[in-house]
């Protein structure tokens, strides 16, 4: 008689407990729409234009680390009423998927949205250049003397034309073409060098390109004995889809190779490339180069 009870108690308790959890009020979220992220050219002067290529956002929610999200996106949050949001713009480094980073050289965007459970709120976050980033170097082909100029190695010219279909605000692109076993080769001009006056992290090249075909993007620096070095950073992919070239800009990290070469006394960049003949012609357009630290 006694186990009965006891076994009856224990079932009564457990029960009881059964109904609190059930009773207990289920959290709502709220969500957040976010489909791209814009970049305010505030001061083009100094950092130029450009076709941003933001693919994430590194989400802060009052002040806590929410995650990393791919864009679009409908974000779920636990918060409701005035919540306070903090947006960092998510690169691909030198335009690998598994190298995201939040790009230091763009500001953060931050805002207090109003948002009720099971609400969702739309927003594009802008972001514009860091006031602390320094432009080492700027080339956007907008005046005829460009600082890009053809090596000694190239067989063909850089040319300076006009497309319709450039996405961004400009006039100008660069242009040119290799075919039956041709190189291209040009280079900031030795007088146009980025000076080194100190090292410093992160360094990073932007670039804005059309490509048919792989090419290098190489650092050419000066070492204490006036001696030009070059060595290869990236071997860019064909910027193309169903077959067809389009635009595409990539964020290139040249911290580690600056560090290297922490003895340089100047710093420029180059692009190369070799057509094989058994392919067609390769076409390459390039616009807004940048070469960035902070």
């Amino acid at each position: 008689m006694k186990r009965s009870i006891q076994l009856l108690l224990t079932v009564l308790t457990i029960s009881l407990v059964s109904c609190e959890a059930i009773d207990q009020p289920e959290e709502l979220p709220s969500y957040i729409q976010i489909d791209s992220v814009k970049v305010d050219y505030k001061n083009p002067s100094v950092f130029g234009v450009g076709q941003p290529n933001i693919p994430d956002v590194w989400l802060n929610v009052n002040g806590s680390e929410q995650g990393i999200y791919n864009l679009p996106n409908t974000i779920a949050i636990k918060e409701d009423g005035n919540v306070d949001i903090l947006i960092r713009a998510g690169i691909k480094v030198n335009g690998i998927a598994a190298t995201r980073m939040d790009y230091p050289f763009y500001t953060r965007f931050d805002t207090t949205i109003n948002i009720s459970d099971l609400d969702t709120v739309s927003f594009t976050p802008t972001v514009s250049y860091n006031p602390n980033t320094e432009v080492l170097w700027k080339e956007n082909f907008e005046q005829s003397a460009v600082t890009l100029k053809r090596r000694q190695a190239s067989d063909v010219d850089l040319e300076r034309v006009q497309v319709d279909s450039i996405p961004y605000k400009e006039n100008y692109v660069a242009y040119t073409k290799i075919d039956t076993g041709a190189r291209m080769h040009f280079a900031l001009t030795s007088n146009n060098f980025a000076t080194n006056t100190f090292v410093s992290a992160p360094v990073f090249i932007e670039m804005d390109y059309k490509a048919t075909s792989t090419f290098n993007v190489n650092l050419i620096y000066e070492d204490t004995e006036g001696v030009i070095e070059e060595t290869p950073v990236i071997y860019m992919n064909p910027s193309t889809e169903n077959g067809e070239a389009k635009w595409n800009k990539i964020y290139i990290d040249i911290s580690d190779r600056v560090l290297a070469t922490r003895n340089a006394q100047r710093y420029g960049i180059s692009i190369s490339a070799a057509h094989n003949i058994s392919n067609p012609p390769a076409e390459f357009y390039f616009d807004n180069f940048k070469l960035l630290r902070l």
